[in-house]
């Protein structure tokens, strides 16, 4: 397969909300537009982005997949809803098939259409931390299909921040299911090198960004439960969401990054190998010695 490797700076589309049109009226308007050193003005360059974001956009509106970044690591994404799509992520990350997924969504109007509810907790953390690294558990809608849930009867949702992945969802027009885009097991991408460098030849487009800004995958929080658990750690703490919706509603799943203990995880990250490098790795020995100031090791 030819993968196609489009390079979008994520400064280009961080100020564009519903404005694309706009955008492109105005890209003749030269008297209006700055500059820069090869001769494109900034408007033109915000429209060679929104181009690329649309044709990616389609490829996955037509079951293709699509490497692209998001705050947290790069994401590796499909029509949440096609079945074909959603299977294809799996066959190449080789990933156990009762490892749900997290869907990406743009709107909360998307999750009503995936959540069977949202508890008055739920939006509040919504609020607080949408867009951004949470991702949340909820019941999953009767109509949702099991295959992007791993027959479950709960769904992972998401709202990223990045704005690529912003702009992409937003064209897309679809949730978008999209693991880390590695393959499983091995560390997740938070550049799109890494990306080009585990997935090149095994899948349509890479977006490619940069690094991203987080670089740790994100929180996930069973909301489905009185008080919230925690299931996987991320950028978003368990003292930011007990901030929010106070520490007696919030808990710390005890097998919480212990994949020996979780039998069918409502949550990726938390039963199987992860972050696991191809490379040697060496364990030193210390001794300990008594100082005056207290214990040396050496």
């Amino acid at each position: 397969m030819n993968t196609q490797i489009v390079n979008i700076k994520s400064c280009i589309l961080s100020d564009i909300k519903d404005n694309s049109d706009a955008v492109r009226n105005s890209v003749g308007d030269a008297s209006t537009l700055s500059s820069n050193s090869n001769g494109l003005t900034n408007a033109q360059k915000i429209c060679a982005a929104l181009e690329q974001i649309e044709a990616a956009a389609t490829l996955i509106r037509t079951g293709r997949l699509v490497a692209f970044p998001t705050e947290t690591v790069y994401g590796l994404g499909a029509d949440a809803l096609n079945e074909g799509a959603v299977r294809e992520i799996y066959k190449v990350k080789n990933r156990p098939p009762d490892n749900p997924l997290i869907i990406h969504i743009d709107s909360m109007d998307q999750l009503g259409a995936l959540a069977a509810d949202v508890s008055e907790h739920a939006k509040i953390l919504a609020r607080r931390f949408w867009p951004g690294p949470l991702t949340m558990v909820f019941r999953k809608r009767g109509d949702l299909p099991g295959f992007v849930t791993a027959d479950m009867d709960t769904v992972a949702v998401r709202m990223p921040s990045h704005p690529v992945a912003r702009a992409l969802l937003k064209a897309a027009k679809t949730p978008v299911a999209a693991p880390s885009a590695n393959p499983s097991g091995k560390p997740s991408p938070t550049s799109g090198a890494h990306v080009i460098h585990d997935l090149s030849g095994k899948i349509d487009m890479i977006i490619d960004s940069g690094p991203v800004t987080v670089g740790l995958e994100s929180t996930v929080l069973d909301v489905t439960r009185v008080p919230a658990v925690i299931l996987r750690s991320g950028g978003v703490t368990y003292s930011m969401i007990a901030d929010a919706i106070g520490s007696e509603n919030v808990t710390r799943y005890p097998g919480a990054d212990n994949h020996n203990n979780v039998c069918k995880p409502k949550s990726p990250g938390v039963k199987y190998r992860h972050y696991a490098p191809d490379a040697p790795m060496l364990l030193f020995r210390g001794i300990q010695r008594p100082s005056r100031s207290g214990w040396i090791f050496i």
